[in-house]
């Protein structure tokens, strides 16, 4: 029995915590079968929701649409909460999870036969990861200060009686490193994307020495996998549909958290279970899931400059019809006002009908107000078209589109990008690489190299496959990190990249733009958020802090 020739449906919620190590741990079989309860761990809610909610639901990608309960909340507006459980459960989890690694990787015999190899490189690389979803969320971006500022504790043995202080973001980033490169030594190619493989180690090697600026190893790294042959980017139809097939028939998807329909969609509501989802935040599908989180405007605008993008279909608007199947036309933009009850400024939508009449030959878009004609006009600069209206002597550019359902005055925008796996509503199984991000990785390196012509060589792959046009030249007004990034939040939304990819580059993140993270009062509320603020960094759970014997220090 070897983990390379498992289906994915051996990847099931195998309580390893309860099997006595010496029972487990003495054989083969019991090698394999805590290996296998290591990767379910990455299918649990402790682990998918906090590893998507951090950096995408603190990102400048999504907008809620009301206030909840739910500790998603503070990872949404950025207002930390040491009693978030969704941390917690991150935090204690990872760490049962790696010590169980440690277990493996102790017991079992380097060199005994290649199977062995490979499983102790599963080990490795899971270790790996868990570092590396931990000192994202609890250290500070290693690019801001060379990884001086305090990360977690590093935990490589099975010794649950010894405590070790944090580290330094830099060390855990060795430990990283060094996990990483020995997986990739022991790994096979097996390809399976529910499991680690050569080329998944190197996926996310790529990906780590970007984080590091370390750019000729990011370089090398992607084009390990690139060159492999092993993946191919997906296209048309297929792509536009990428979460709604299985990861391991996917020839784009190097590793993926295998979710099992009949197991994985979380237990306990019956026929509620879609809505313990990720997939539930962002839609309500077939009468499934809360549908309260929506894709920004700010996502939106940048994608609307290109309405043949196929990436819109990851995103669906929610039209109003009536029961003839009619739409009524309408314009919209985001509008800033001060609002006194809270004492700051805040968005809002402005949405207005509008009816079309002739003009001068040409068919046009308008609104009355104050008893005069505003006419939606097209502006083409390049390649991009945009609408725009013009409000006195300033132009507004504006979103021509359809009158939609709303809740609390927000559109509703759903993005189902975390949906429809097997045609179930909210299954997914959330992808942790694929070949696109090594692309993008490489184009990121080139940029900060200054090589223009590698850069745009790349950005130019995903964004033919993407169905529009190719970069011949830095647009007029950016630099060639600027087109980097925006490419890489387009491509990559939704997949757990956005936070990161803003602090590390020391930017500031912009949310000014409609949705509920503007609740509170002026001193709370963040709709700019620089990069060297405390809250880029997650607190600790105090609950955590409490229980561990040492001190541990508190992120300020």
């Amino acid at each position: 029995m070897t983990l390379g020739i498992l289906s994915s449906c051996d990847l099931e919620k195998m309580p390893y915590e309860s099997m006595n190590d010496e029972v487990a741990l003495s054989t083969e079989e019991g090698l394999y079968a805590a290996t296998l309860g290591n990767y379910s761990f990455l299918k649990s809610e402790y682990f998918v929701k906090p590893f998507h909610y951090i950096p995408e639901f603190g990102s400048d990608n999504v907008a809620l649409s009301g206030s909840t309960t739910d500790g998603l909340f503070y990872l949404y507006n950025l207002q930390r909460n040491k009693d978030n459980y969704h941390l917690s459960g991150l935090w204690a989890n990872s760490f049962k999870v790696i010590i169980a690694c440690n277990k493996v990787i102790e017991k079992a015999e380097e060199g005994r036969s290649e199977e062995m190899d490979n499983l102790i490189g599963e080990n490795y690389y899971l270790r790996a990861f868990l570092y590396f979803t931990m000192v994202n969320a609890f250290g500070r971006p290693y690019a801001q200060d060379g990884g001086a500022s305090l990360g977690v504790p590093l935990k490589t043995s099975s010794n649950v009686d010894e405590f070790p202080p944090r580290a330094k973001v830099s060390e855990v980033y060795a430990q990283i490193e060094a996990d990483l490169l020995k997986a990739e030594a022991l790994l096979g190619e097996v390809k399976n994307s529910a499991y680690a493989s050569k080329q998944v180690a190197q996926a996310l090697l790529s990906r780590v020495y970007l984080y590091m600026e370390n750019h000729d190893q990011c370089i090398e790294y992607s084009n390990k996998v690139i060159n492999s042959g092993r993946y191919d980017l997906v296209e048309g139809d297929y792509y536009q549909k990428y979460p709604q097939h299985l990861p391991e028939d996917n020839a784009e998807t190097i590793f993926a958290l295998r979710h099992l329909t009949e197991i994985d969609l979380p237990q306990g509501w019956g026929q509620w279970n879609a809505y313990l989802t990720v997939g539930a935040m962002y839609s309500h599908i077939d009468g499934m899931g809360w549908g309260e989180m929506y894709a920004s405007k700010s996502l939106r605008d940048v994608m609307m400059q290109y309405p043949q993008d196929l990436r819109h279909a990851f995103i669906e608007p929610q039209f109003v019809e009536d029961e003839n199947g009619n739409k009524t036309r309408t314009i919209q933009w985001a509008e800033e006002y001060d609002d006194a009850n809270q004492g700051h400024e805040r968005y809002r939508y402005v949405i207005k009908d509008v009816d079309q009449e002739d003009v001068s030959g040409t068919m046009k878009y308008f609104y009355e107000e104050d008893g005069s004609k505003t006419y939606v006009e097209t502006e083409v600069d390049g390649d991009i078209t945009r609408n725009y209206i013009m409000l006195g002597s300033d132009k507004q550019y504006v979103e021509l589109t359809y009158q939609m359902k709303a809740r609390n005055g927000y559109p509703k925008y759903f993005v189902v990008k975390c949906s429809r796996q097997e045609g179930k509503t909210q299954n997914w199984s959330p992808i942790v690489s694929r070949l696109a991000e090594m692309y993008l990785n490489r184009a990121e390196s080139f940029a900060k190299k200054n090589d223009e012509a590698n850069t745009l060589a790349d950005l130019n792959v995903i964004r033919e496959r993407a169905n529009i046009p190719a970069y011949t030249a830095i647009p007029a007004g950016k630099s060639l990190l600027d087109i980097v990034l925006q490419e890489r939040r387009v491509e990559l939304a939704y997949e757990g990249h956005r936070k990161y990819d803003v602090f590390r580059n020391k930017l500031t993140l912009n949310r000014r733009y409609p949705g509920t993270h503007d609740l509170g009062s002026a001193t709370a509320v963040r709709l700019e958020v620089p990069y060297t603020a405390d809250e880029v960094v997650c607190f600790i759970p105090q609950r955590e802090i409490d229980a561990y014997p040492i001190d541990l220090q508190q992120n300020p």
